[in-house]
């Protein structure tokens, strides 16, 4: 397509992939509609009529327990399907060429000799078979297959039945070739017929170290899609605090300039009344009546605290949007130093609500044991998207221990241990007492889009995700130790090149 063209509707879209698979990809579809993530394969048809292989990721927003928006990520998949069948294809050529009758032809007593070989060996090994006859055939094999055809060997001596088997033999310049043995022992001699298989063992080989290769592309290409699927709601957070910072900012920043006179206008007005009880110790009646209607003594008490509380309220507002500011980065992208510590404390200002009613009737405790780091060269905005999926995380472990075996003398407890090694990494060590992890779990925690969540409560990307940040974005190193019923601890280790304290 070429922008001109514009963006087709899903009818025109569809006309795109390739007949057998236009109602396959609106199951796809609809299901994604109905709240499950999918991933799967198809095919679509260029302009020029050309089929390529595409492999999809739907992805999806939820608000409010539905589903609002659907998004993915294509990837052009042809090469590593062509490769694919075209392995199929010489694994299919190797099984029936090892179907067809053995030619190279041999004679070998039971002590490993030669005795008699046909002249087919001179054209594979470029010896002449008289070089070849009375000699121990297991001189010409490769030292790493001298043990398994001895096994052979001896199978052959000891069970008198047919034994099929590989290994390389040496030829006259040296190089080696794979040969295919069917042996049949008969007394004191072993019949064997052969077949020199190493073009096809050759090709199978190239076609695997392709396949290997082609694995870690496709590894490689499903990082990036984890990360642009991530980038995308990235962009949308960063989007709405921008909007937030703005929306909130004017009117907190008109209430907490206002606040000030307030504040200075109830003191004139306290310190009049004052002087009014004190030159008019005998009041009306009805003014009597209205300082008991409103509680005079009580609201001059109670008036400043009112005002002191509005502006406390305010500042916290403040430093919310600072902290959203700071987790987004929006003002800082790229390769910067950074404290971390500040970075941490930001996050949980965001999380504080959170903090104060997770885990049943009591506030989380966060205990924040910090060490002397200096300043870190990293992607701040990338490590503030890792240590708010480990706190979430944590936060969620504990309400499922809550959830699951509520104790009345439990409470949740968050510790968060930053510290600096000599080898010069910063440590920030981020351990709860939840639910804790399974073995099970543990070994696929990392894997992109590996969730035990529900549906709709996350896509599961974001250890994942935060793995590919701490070590490939910092060549840093990310650890997990849980263990179940008890809680989990992750540690983060990011690289100190230049310490800067």
């Amino acid at each position: 397509m070429t922008p001109d063209q514009g963006e087709p509707d899903l009818k025109n879209h569809l006309q795109q992939f390739h007949p057998d698979d236009r109602a396959f990809f609106l199951e796809r579809v609809n299901a994604a509609v109905q709240g499950t993530s999918q991933h799967f394969d198809c095919r679509i048809l260029l302009s020029q009529g050309e089929t390529r292989y595409i492999n999809i990721r739907i992805e999806l927003d939820w608000f409010e327990g539905r589903v609002v928006e659907l998004f993915g990520i294509v990837m052009d998949i042809s090469e590593q399907q062509a490769t694919l069948q075209k392995r199929k294809q010489v694994e299919l050529e190797l099984e029936n060429f090892f179907t067809i009758s053995l030619d190279l032809l041999c004679i070998a007593d039971i002590e490993g000799r030669f005795l008699r070989l046909n002249k087919a060996w001179e054209d594979i090994l470029g010896y002449a078979t008289s070089e070849l006859e009375g000699t121990p055939f297991l001189a010409f094999v490769h030292p790493d297959d001298l043990d398994s055809t001895l096994a052979a060997i001896a199978d052959l001596a000891q069970q008198s039945k047919v034994i099929n088997f590989i290994n390389r033999y040496r030829a006259k310049d040296g190089s080696y070739h794979y040969i295919e043995w069917r042996s049949n022992p008969q007394g004191e001699l072993i019949y064997a017929s052969a077949r020199d298989i190493t073009e096809h063992i050759q090709t199978e080989q190239a076609i695997l170290q392709k396949s290997q290769e082609l694995e870690k592309a496709l590894q490689d290409l499903q990082d990036t899609q984890m990360q642009l699927i991530q980038a995308e709601k990235m962009s949308s957070l960063g989007q709405l605090v921008g909007g937030i910072a703005h929306e909130i900012n004017n009117p907190v920043s008109f209430i907490s300039g206002n606040l000030t006179y307030i504040s200075e206008y109830t003191e004139n007005l306290l310190e009049l009344v004052h002087l009014y009880q004190e030159s008019h110790p005998h009041p009306s009646s009805q003014i009597q009546e209205f300082v008991a209607a409103i509680d005079l003594d009580f609201l001059i008490q109670d008036m400043p605290k009112t005002i002191n509380s509005m502006s406390n309220g305010a500042s916290r507002i403040r430093d919310i949007v600072k902290s959203l500011r700071t987790f987004s980065r929006l003002d800082e992208v790229g390769l910067k130093a950074v404290n971390l510590h500040e970075n941490l404390d930001n996050i949980l200002v965001i999380l504080q609500n959170k903090l104060q009613r997770t885990g049943g009737d009591s506030a989380i405790q966060v205990i924040k044991i910090y060490d002397n780091l200096p300043l870190v060269e990293c992607y701040g905005d990338l490590l503030n998207q890792v240590f708010m999926n480990l706190i979430v995380n944590a936060l969620q472990a504990i309400e499922e221990r809550q959830a699951k075996a509520p104790h009345p003398d439990y409470r949740g407890m968050i510790t968060i241990t930053t510290s600096f090694e000599p080898s010069s990494y910063a440590s920030i060590a981020i351990e709860d007492n939840g639910v804790g992890m399974s073995p099970e779990i543990q070994a696929q925690i990392f894997n992109p889009f590996f969730t035990t969540k529900p549906i709709g409560t996350g896509t599961g990307m974001g250890l994942a995700l935060c793995y590919q940040i701490v070590t490939k974005n910092h060549q840093g190193e990310l650890l997990c130790r849980s263990t179940p019923g008890e809680g989990s601890k992750f540690t983060v280790k990011i690289l100190c090149p230049e310490l800067t304290f």
